[in-house]
């Protein structure tokens, strides 16, 4: 059984910074939707005793400001269309981009996270 994520550097830049403000600021439920809480002992619990090798590597995707927006709007925390607060978020991430664009597109960076492992 393999488990793979992205873990989003939400310091790793000026844009990413911002990213990460705006996200609790409008972002229902984020806080509550971490896979941060993923860690060493509910490896193993879901591994068992044979346990799971692990690797990490640098990742990166890029945006232009449509590709954002999707982005974003596919989260299961972002307020949907309808939403009182969907309209705010999305201004708030057009300013964003334009403050930190550069050649019209913005870098996310990440961690990828894999382990890899046979279950009981």
């Amino acid at each position: 059984m393999a488990l793979v994520w992205n873990e989003r550097l939400a310091d790793a830049t000026p844009f990413l910074a911002d990213y990460e403000s705006l996200l609790k600021r409008r972002a229902m439920d984020y806080d509550k939707v971490n896979h941060t809480n993923v860690d060493a002992a509910a490896l193993g619990a879901f591994y068992g005793p044979r346990g799971c090798t692990a690797a990490e590597f640098p990742n990166e995707q890029r945006f232009d400001l449509a590709s954002l927006r999707g982005r974003l709007q596919s989260s299961s925390y972002a307020p949907k269309i309808g939403h009182p607060g969907h309209e705010a978020l999305m201004a708030e991430l057009a300013s964003l981009f334009g403050r930190h664009a550069e050649q019209g597109q913005v870098t996310f960076r990440y961690t990828t996270k894999l382990f890899v492992g046979r279950l009981s």
